[in-house]
This record gives structure tokens, sequence and C-alpha cells, in this order.
């Protein structure tokens, strides 16, 4: 095995780590040379590389220790993974002697057909084995398995990726690589030596990767089609103009799980440059809200031209306006959305019918395809739903507006399926018998709170709330007003104290203020 340095890679029983130092310490009691070695993991009772009050080396707190040289492990080649996997020519000898005459064993057909079978391979999986690379192994590695596609080298010892893109070059029809959970360094000068990848696959779940070092990976791989990201540390996703360029062939990219999670949907806005990206992944983060801010109400944005397929489960959608704002997608059909917060407003029948009526294009809903029969039921429920509150508004356009600013479908699906009979309109009665309480943010200057209030509320009873929380007395020539997040900048006033603030449309997410009844405010028509 090669000589430890700094920089390799190196197992001590089933944890996995990067030797940071070599040599002895300034210690009677500890004799013999030593390994300070940065674990992947975090533990208690380790250190950052100080021992005794003397740094060694740097890493993370309760990352580093010092091992002996003698008890490390440092993995085995890939040749003997191979044939501790799919057979080894140690198996060929499997004679028995009898004097001068030679016996073969049992099974001597069936080991040679498996050896044989090698240079057959298109799919090696070598994950967990341990893997480490000496050079050179470029014509071992193409005489035994030349006709690999798909190689999979997770939890591995390999140390950088000068070491991966050489493994590389001596697999012809390499085109899908899995180096997940591995920590690699960045050793590649692409100017004195061009990428010239063919991989279009590549899976690095795991590899506690920052956005910055996916720009360096894509310059690696400039033929990547599907990237597979998730479990990492990317919150963002830095110059449209850099991600446009290095991911011009890139049709999937998998941001699941990144840790700390994606929280700002607008922070995805430069993969929506990439002409090519047809499917996007984002489960299990915390995306509280879907906006595209510079797109009106029932036009298409320019972002994600192509974008045919997201999955965005497990995150912490907080109202029916990030469903609308999908609807500015210009091609989604594939949408996976569960397990977000705004769902729980609505039972799974109701809230899947009034997705599919919400965005025009969708053929396939959290892995159930929509029919044209529950298409267009879905679209006449949801417009017998709201036509009601729809004719309520007639007469008052800042009502109007705001009804249509959180049903940008609904006059589309009256003009699709024609206008109803008086006797289709689902009574108000019917509609909900208990209004469903909602949870507004409450805020004066710079203090807000977060209350979950019934609909049927009186206007001057939400001001009694106000005093109370916020402990000053509310002037005469103060009103309360709220704001939504499918109309920024507009602010709605709840001008009469005696109704129900049903009465004005409040819906969960909005924010109710405090301000003066001389301010104006500004109308939408």
């Amino acid at each position: 095995m090669a000589e430890l340095r700094v920089g390799t890679r190196v197992m001590y029983g089933d944890r996995r780590g990067t030797v940071c130092f070599v040599g002895a310490l300034h210690s009677s009691e500890h004799p013999g040379i030593f390994a300070g070695i940065c674990w992947d993991e975090s533990q208690p009772g380790l250190h950052d590389g100080v021992f005794r009050g003397i740094r060694y080396f740097q890493c993370r707190p309760s990352s580093g220790s010092f091992i002996p040289m003698s008890k490390l492990n440092q993995g085995e080649t890939i040749i003997a993974a191979l044939m501790e996997k799919y057979g080894t020519p140690a198996d060929t000898h499997l004679g028995v002697s009898f004097g001068n005459k030679e016996v073969l064993a049992v099974g001597w057909e069936k080991v040679m057909k498996k050896i044989s079978n090698l240079e057959r391979l298109t799919l090696v999986d070598l994950t967990g084995l341990n893997v480490c690379i000496p050079m050179p192994l470029k014509d071992d590695l193409s005489q035994l398995i030349p006709n690999v596609r798909s190689l999979g080298l997770g939890r591995s010892l390999i140390g950088c990726w000068s070491t991966v893109m050489s493994l590389i070059q001596s697999l012809p029809r390499l085109d899908a690589l899995d180096l997940s959970d591995n920590r690699l360094a960045f050793d590649v000068d692409l100017h004195s030596s061009p990428a010239n990848s063919r991989v279009k696959k590549l899976v690095l779940r795991k590899n506690v990767l920052v956005w910055e070092d996916v720009i360096r990976i894509s310059e690696m791989f400039p033929r990547l089609e599907e990237l597979y990201l998730s479990e990492n540390c990317i919150h963002s996703c830095g110059n449209p103009a850099v991600v446009g360029n290095n991911f011009s062939t890139l049709k999937l990219i998998d941001l699941d799980s990144q840790s700390p999670p994606i929280a700002d949907w607008n922070a995805l806005d430069p993969l929506g440059r990439c002409v090519s990206l047809e499917s996007l992944q984002l489960s299990g983060n915390n995306i509280g809200e879907i906006s595209f801010s510079g797109t009106s109400a029932g036009s298409k944005t320019d972002l994600f031209s192509n974008l045919t397929h997201l999955t965005i489960k497990l995150n912490a959608l907080k109202t029916w306006s990030s469903v609308d704002e999908l609807n500015k997608l210009k091609t989604l059909e594939n949408l996976k959305i569960t397990g977000n917060s705004f769902l729980d407003s609505e039972s799974p029948e109701t809230a899947r019918q009034w997705i599919v009526a919400k965005i025009a294009n969708l053929k396939m809903l959290n892995q159930s395809p929509i029919s044209t029969s529950e298409r267009r039921d879905s679209e006449l429920d949801y417009m017998r739903h709201f036509a009601r509150e729809y004719l309520s508004c007639s007469g008052n356009d800042e009502r109007r507006s705001l009804f249509l600013s959180r049903h940008p479908r609904f006059l589309d699906i009256v003009a699709r399926l024609g206008p109803l009979e008086q006797d289709e309109v689902i009574p108000a009665s019917a509609i909900q018998l208990t209004p469903a309480p909602l949870t507004v943010t409450l805020q004066h200057h710079d203090c807000q709170h977060q209350k979950t209030i019934p609909p049927t509320i009186s206007v001057m009873k939400l001001k009694r709330i106000f005093q109370r929380l916020f402990r000053e007395p509310l002037e005469v020539a103060q009103v309360l007003a709220y704001k939504t997040p499918s109309q920024p900048g507009v602010e709605f006033v709840l001008d009469d104290d005696q109704k129900e603030i049903a009465h004005y449309d409040l819906r969960s997410g909005d924010t109710i203020f405090l301000k003066s009844g001389n301010e104006r405010v500004p109308v939408v028509f």
C-alpha cells in the first residue's frame, strides 16, 4: 500500500477520515509516529487538532484524534475489490493433486465462467469496500473491465479528484459514476489538463459539498446530464451566468435534504437559466414560499423554461399561493408536493382537486396520473366552490382584484367550461359549516407575533388583541390593514370594526398590522 502522508484517506474500525498530520507528539508518554486524523463524522471526546495545548493540525471541533500509524487501514485496491466481489484469479487454482495427477475441483467451470464474465460487466458496484486507487492503473482496469458503463465507488478511501479523473480515463465506456459519501480534495488543474470526461450521470450524495465545489466539479464533467447532490451543504446556486454556462447539458439535478436546508426559492433562480433542465428535486428542505415575483398572474416565467418534473415534498410551503405560482412554469407536467403544511387546510381529496385546477398543464400529481375526466371534474368543483365568493365581489374592484390574485385560473376555467347555472353554485352554508382558523402574523413596528385566529372574529376584537400583545393603547385614528404574499406592496384596510375578518378575504400566511387612518392605501384595479 502507498506510504501514509497528509491527504491520505484511512480507516480505523468503522470510522473513515483524512490524514492531516504525520509525526511525533511532544509527549514522553506517547512515543513513536502518529497520524493526526480529521474524521468524517464528529463525536464527543475528540478535538480540533490541538493536543495538550499544542496545535498539530486544523479540523472541525470534535473531529480530530491521533492514531498510531500501524493501526490504520488504507483500504484495498480497486483490482482487489473487483476480485473480492466478482471473482479472483486465485480461484483458477482449485485443483487437488493425488501424486503427480491433478484433479479439477467441483465447480471449476462455474468459477472460470464467473471470471470470464468480468470483461462483460457493464455495471460494477464497489460501494462500501473501502477502495483506494494507487497509480498507475490504466492498463490493468482497461483490460479487466473494459465494458463498464456504470461504476459505484461510494464510501471509498479515494482522496482526491485527480485519482477519479485518471480512473475515468482508464474506462472508455464509463458514463455513470457514484462517488457518494467521499471526501475528495480538489487537485485538478483544468488549465493544464482540460476535462474530457464522458460521464453523463454523477452521484455525489453526502460529500459535504457547497455550491462553489459543484461549479468546480461541473468544469471537470462538461457533459453532465444528471447530477445527484442530496444531503450536502448547498443553500443557494450562485451566479446565473456561470450556472447557465457550466450546466448547458444538465437535465436533472437532485438537491434533496441539504444541511442547513434550502429555505429561499429565489436562491434557485440561477438554475432557472439552465435551458436543458427538465427535473428539479428539492424534497426535505425548508422552502416556505414559491414565487416568480417578476411575472404577473396569468403570464409565464422565462425561468425553468423546459422544467417538466418538480419534487418539493416535505418542505414548509404555507399557502396556496405557491401552487398558483407553479402555474407560471411553461412546461410543468409532473409534481410531487406532499408533506407541506398548506395542504392541511383541506381534505386530501379536495387538496388534490385544487392543485389540478390551479396548474393547467399538470399530468401527474404525487405519482398518480391525472386523466382528462379528473381534470374536468376538478376544475368544475373548484369553480363551483369559489363562484359565490367571486360573485360577491361584484362592484368592488379592490375585492375582485384580491380574489383573482388568489385564484388566477378562475376566469380561465370559467371561459373553458362555461358559466355555472344558479343551482350549480355551492351555497355558502355548504362550503364550510365551521370556518377553518387562520394562521396570520400580527405586526406592530418591528415586533411580530404569529397567531391562529377564527375568521369569525370581529375587527374590533382583533384590535383588542393587538392592544394586549403590544402593550400600548390604540389611537382613535389607527386602523388595521393587511398585506398578502400574492400581492406584494399592496395593503388592504379592515375599515369596519363591526365586521368579521372573513368579510375581507383574509387567508393564512397574511400579515395584519397597525397604520394611521390618514395614510393613503394603494388599490389594485
